[in-house]
């Protein structure tokens, strides 16, 4: 300890003779910290010597501001000319203080009064805790706060370092998390949790829109419109599942209906070559289950088509690889000519098929459902190797 003046709680005013009371006020505010209550017996805040008593919350970094002003009832009052702490007057927990007003007119002229002030953690205005014990509540005006609820009358908003809850309503939360878990986590949250919805009865229940997304400027990675259509890769779903996108499922997939696809239309397998081959080529499979453009008419060894675009692909995880179409409409190279329904097989032409005849059975690709008049054509053929 020295001689500087830590702080200064200089008067309001010229002739308030704030510091004429002083007194230790106790820890009125609950925060672990001991405050002062100062009289200014002529402060005018009420009317002429109405006089005033200020309480100062004591902390770590202690100020000279003003934290609750205890003005007096009217003029001449000199509320303030004595102060003095009161103890825990109603077992609260929190310490209460006493303010002498020896000109108060409550009783008649200069019948005196002295008032109690209850430190209730409620009516003072700042509070400085690190913590707040929830167990009785929390109220501060309009806004109360409980173990179950966050409730006010008002819009108020409310901001801190993790989380914000904005006065319309919405949340916003550097991590959010809801049931399980640590549960020493402040950020954790148990029970059911509502989002436009007065009684959820699941552990997230949304009602309306939910749109969840890794970047604000972009809606869609996955939306949940009010119809319960999801969307991955969509916000506008049209369906129950609508994915706009590769999937990738790595376990059992059980489809109770109809399984539809829109644009593409064959069943392909991923097969390893060590060749360069276009989409339509008519792929051959040689004694290392590698593919090459077939280069022989009716050659036993063909497989099948280069897919085009492919509903389902199995086999994967080759270096290099192609989707060979084994069923379905598969767009493929041909020799012409070639009629509606002939049965085609490979040709000499390297990667391209040919009508076929009864004698190529075992070398057949497929039935050809357009013609070829050209010498060189692309068309649709259902393949389906005979």
């Amino acid at each position: 300890m020295d001689n500087a003046i830590d702080v200064n709680l200089t008067g309001v005013a010229a002739s308030d003779l704030q510091g004429y009371s002083v007194a230790p006020a106790g820890d009125v505010n609950g925060d672990g910290y001991d405050d002062v209550i100062v009289g200014a017996y002529l402060n005018d805040g009420n009317g002429l010597n109405s006089g005033a008593a200020f309480v100062y919350f004591g902390g770590s970094s202690m100020d000279n501001a003003i934290d609750v002003n205890l003005t007096g009832v009217a003029t001449l009052d000199q509320q303030g000319n004595s102060v003095a702490p009161a103890g825990d007057v109603n077992g609260d927990g929190y310490d209460d203080v006493i303010v002498g007003a020896y000109g108060n007119d409550g009783n008649g002229a200069d019948s005196g009064a002295a008032f109690i002030y209850k430190g209730d953690g409620r009516r003072w205005l700042s509070i400085f805790a690190q913590e707040i014990n929830l167990q009785k509540g929390l109220e501060i005006g309009e806004l109360k706060m409980d173990r179950h609820r966050l409730e006010t009358k008002s819009n108020y908003e409310i901001d801190t370092a993790n989380w914000k809850l904005s006065s319309t309503g919405s949340l916003q939360a550097q991590e959010l998390r809801i049931g399980g878990g640590n549960t020493s986590n402040k950020n954790l949250i148990s029970g059911y949790v509502g989002i436009n919805a007065t009684n959820p009865s699941q552990t997230l229940t949304v009602q309306g829109t939910l749109n969840v997304t890794s970047n604000p400027t972009r809606s869609g990675d996955l939306f949940v419109d009010s119809s319960g259509n999801v969307g991955i890769g969509t916000s506008s779903p049209n369906r129950k599942l609508h994915v706009i996108g590769d999937a990738n499922i790595s376990t059992n997939l059980f489809v109770g209906g109809n399984l539809t696809f829109g644009n593409s239309s064959d069943y392909a397998e991923m097969f390893e070559s060590d060749a360069e081959l276009d989409k339509g080529d008519v792929a051959c499979l040689d004694a290392q289950k590698k593919i090459s453009k077939c280069e022989v008419r009716a050659d036993p060894s063909v497989i099948g088509v280069v897919s085009t675009n492919p509903s389902i692909i199995g086999r994967t995880g080759f270096s290099k690889s192609y989707p060979i179409g084994l069923m379905g409409v598969v767009p493929t190279k041909v020799k012409g000519p070639v009629n509606l329904f002939e049965m085609l097989t490979s040709s000499s032409a390297p990667g391209y098929a040919e009508k076929a005849t009864i004698k190529d059975f075992g070398a057949i690709i497929g039935k050809a459902i357009e013609p070829c008049r050209q010498e060189e054509c692309v068309i649709d053929v259902v393949v389906g190797l005979r």
